[in-house]
C-alpha cells in the first residue's frame, strides 16, 4: 500500500491497559513497518523512554480505571526528548467529553473507538506530517 510507505520506521509507543488494544494497534502498525513498543502502564511507558526509545508519536488508550493518562501526558511533556512528541488518545466515544482535560494535560488529539486502521493512519498522518495525508 503506497500511502503507508511514509510510515516506515516511524517509532510508536502504544500505551494501553488492555492487552487486546495494545496487540491490535501494535500489530497493525508493525505490518506497516513501524517500530512499535508497547506498555501496559504509565510506569512501563516512562521506562521505555528512559531506556532510550524516542517515539515519534505516542498512542494512549483511555480506559477506566486503568492508566492515569493525564499524569503520563504531563510526565512526557516534562522530558525534553518527548516534550513535542504528538500524543493521540484512543478512547471510547462515551469518553470524548474529556477532550479538554486531555489537551490541558498535553494530548495533541484523540480518536474515538471503534476506529478503523485507515482512520488511525489518517490521525497519525495529520500530527506526524502536518496534515499531509497523501
Amino acid at each position: 500500500m503506497a500511502s503507508c510507505d511514509r510510515y516506515k520506521g516511524v517509532k510508536v509507543l502504544v500505551v494501553a491497559k488492555g492487552r487486546s488494544l495494545r496487540t491490535m494497534v501494535g500489530s497493525f502498525l508493525m505490518l506497516n513497518d513501524m517500530d512499535v513498543r508497547e506498555a501496559a502502564t504509565s510506569t512501563e511507558a516512562l521506562r521505555e523512554i528512559d531506556s532510550g526509545f524516542q517515539p515519534d508519536i505516542v498512542l494512549s488508550g483511555y480506559e477506566r480505571p486503568g492508566i492515569d493518562e493525564e499524569a503520563l501526558f504531563r510526565a512526557l511533556r516534562k522530558i525534553q526528548a518527548s516534550e513535542l512528541t504528538p500524543i493521540v488518545v484512543m478512547a471510547g466515544r462515551e469518553d470524548l467529553d474529556r477532550q479538554q482535560e486531555w489537551r490541558s494535560a498535553g494530548a495533541t488529539c484523540w480518536i474515538g473507538s471503534p476506529f478503523s486502521s485507515k482512520g488511525l493512519l489518517e490521525i497519525m498522518g495529520m500530527v506526524l506530517f502536518n496534515g499531509e495525508n497523501s
